[in-house]
């Protein structure tokens, strides 16, 4: 998804279709590891409506998790913006709005995750 490596002054800036569940702490689930290698825990990010392009936000990295995908969904899912609104989620839950976002034949080739913890500016 080559879309969300743009930067916004400056700072890198992630693409949310789900605004929900992003106050305080909260992490983002993204297919690969390459933002865990990107970012760095204080660095700050934009946060970016992916429906209309516009900056919602900012944040500041607390910490990056890479893994296989199923321990990232199995550790993580707890605190993901998508799950946290609902208050039932489960890795499960967590795998299958994974697979929707990015589509089937991207999830089910990509062997990695990285769950990056975020803190609202």
């Amino acid at each position: 998804m080559a879309r969300q490596l743009n930067k916004v002054n400056g700072m890198w800036a992630l693409k949310f279709r789900n605004l929900e569940g992003m106050e305080g702490e909260f992490n983002t689930i993204r297919v690969g590891r390459a933002w865990g290698e990107r970012l760095q825990p204080g660095d700050r990010i934009a946060l970016i409506n992916a429906r209309t392009g516009e900056q919602i936000g900012t944040a500041k990295v607390i910490r990056t998790n890479s893994g296989s995908k199923s321990l990232i969904e199995s550790l993580n899912w707890k605190n993901n913006h998508s799950m946290l609104p609902q208050g039932n989620g489960s890795p499960e839950a967590m795998s299958a709005l994974l697979r929707k976002r990015y589509g089937k034949m991207i999830y089910d080739n990509s062997k990695y995750a990285t769950a990056i913890y975020l803190k609202r500016d």
